[in-house]
């Protein structure tokens, strides 16, 4: 009730502010193309009109370098880790390393997927679980060409697969039936273009922000999941959920607030003390091993609500589960 509560709410607003853009943009378009009559031009007139043309091409052709001069230009944001000293063609080699974890773990978790198939009726859910590892990988693959040139192109790729994937999550938890999928589908979509279009357009600040309450969101969720929703559920399918949670949040959690934010917060101010800890690349590790957690919790939550019946089994604890269906092939 409290989600779909939060839902109905949730769209409403959006709807709501949707309308209001629209309303704006027409209303600003029809400004834009109107026009006053104009009378035969006179040699003067067209001398300006002509100079006008070469004006407006000349401040294309000047837009149009400086976006492309913005994509190779230096990124928003610098780490605390001293840029090609170790290796001299690579900025940052430690988070450049380390960012191959989350591409390990990307294609670890895709490669169970793909040896687990779903029956047919779930192929959407199968696709769900299958984005969000290619999303990984994809962060991870952003992290090496970020960290590896410090450009505002790499930190583009870099960033975002994270909210593709943090937006990915949030539907998968709250989708779970066919019915709730088509009716939340759509809307999170078109949030996901919003936040993608304001991403490229106000930088890193944004990204923080909009990262943030993403997270906050799908935390939210994955608390209510596990301990609201237990009905129906036996003491080790609680086990194994409770487990997986305080395994992704602890490891997320810890990584964000005793790695990501000393970090960024004392670089600036005692970089001799904090550069040779190298806590971004710490950060890396933390988050890639709690973000491979979290969607193996959903994971595992989403087979629930599908009865599919899965089961769990785990490699160095918690750190490496692989969740699978029992059932594989519904009966007509």
């Amino acid at each position: 009730l409290i989600n779909l509560h939060f839902l109905r709410l949730y769209f409403m607003l959006f709807i709501v502010s949707l309308k209001r853009c629209l309303f704006n943009l027409i209303f600003f378009f029809f400004l834009m193309i109107r026009r006053p009559p104009r009378s035969t031009l006179s040699s003067s007139s067209a001398a300006s009109d002509v100079y006008k043309r070469q004006v407006s091409t000349q401040s294309t052709g000047e837009k149009s370098r400086a976006k492309m001069e913005k994509l190779w230009s230096a990124a928003d944001v610098a780490w605390c880790e001293p840029n090609y000293t170790l290796v001299p063609f690579v900025a940052e080699p430690f988070c450049t390393a380390t960012s191959l974890t989350l591409v390990w773990l990307g294609m670890r978790g895709y490669r169970h997927l793909r040896a687990n198939p779903l029956p047919r009726v779930c192929a959407g859910l199968e696709w769900r679980f299958g984005f969000l590892y290619k999303a990984l990988i994809g962060c991870g693959l952003g992290g090496v060409v970020h960290h590896g040139t410090m450009l505002w192109i790499g930190q583009v790729v870099d960033e975002l697969p994270s909210l593709w994937g943090t937006m990915m999550l949030l539907f998968a938890m709250v989708a779970t039936s066919q019915r709730k999928a088509d009716n939340v589908s759509t809307m999170l979509v078109l949030h996901t273009a919003l936040a993608t279009g304001a991403y490229l357009f106000w930088g890193f600040q944004y990204y923080v922000g909009a990262q943030a309450l993403s997270s906050l969101a799908v935390v939210l969720m994955v608390l209510h999941a596990c301990f609201a929703t237990q009905r129906g559920l036996g003491k080790d399918d609680q086990t194994h959920m409770k487990r997986l949670m305080v395994t992704a949040l602890g490891l997320l959690g810890g990584g964000f607030f005793l790695v990501w934010l000393p970090e960024h917060y004392f670089c600036g101010t005692h970089a001799e003390l904090m550069e040779p800890l190298r806590l971004h690349a710490i950060f890396h590790v933390l988050s890639g091993f709690g973000s491979y957690a979290l969607i193996q919790f959903v994971q595992f939550y989403s087979y629930q609500r599908w009865n599919l019946k899965p089961t769990i089994q785990y490699e160095y604890g918690a750190l490496l589960a692989s969740v699978r269906p029992t059932i594989q092939h519904f009966k007509k």
